[in-house]
């Protein structure tokens, strides 16, 4: 957390050091303040900031599994479908699309319903003559 934030050229240094992320002073001064706030890292967790929008402080942080890190990244992107929200990943898992599949119907700018309903291998037969060419169109 500490070299992440304050070691020009380090791996992470652009997301955290040049976007002013700090750890609180208290934990900079001593690895024991940070234990004792902390505590020991639980099997299988991570340090997680809650906001990230905010700083390394005792508040803001938890231990957290790696999957609940991964959501809590700020590109992580959300869909609400049918009052449940979800990872573009959960969702395509949960479909049975392909993530980017689903990206690009968001930039495409598809609805939600249509996005995660319409499978992949749904295409309109090709047009053979202008009558069903205007009739695809009307």
């Amino acid at each position: 957390m500490i070299y992440r934030c304050y070691t020009v050229g380090t791996s992470g240094y652009e997301r955290y050091g040049l976007k002013v992320v700090k750890v609180c002073k208290r934990w900079r001064k001593s690895f024991k303040n940070f234990l004792k706030d902390m505590g020991l890292r639980p099997d299988k967790k991570v340090l997680d900031r809650k906001n990230n929008n905010l700083n390394y402080t005792p508040l803001n942080c938890r231990w957290a599994t790696f999957k609940e890190s991964t959501e809590n990244r700020s590109i992580t992107v959300w869909l609400k479908y049918k009052g449940e929200r979800m990872r573009v990943n959960d969702a395509a898992k949960q479909h049975g699309l392909k993530p980017y599949l689903i990206y690009n119907r968001l930039i495409l700018g598809w609805p939600i319903e249509r996005i995660l309903t319409t499978k992949a291998t749904d295409y309109r037969k090709p047009v053979r003559s202008m009558d069903e060419f205007r009739k695809v169109v009307e």
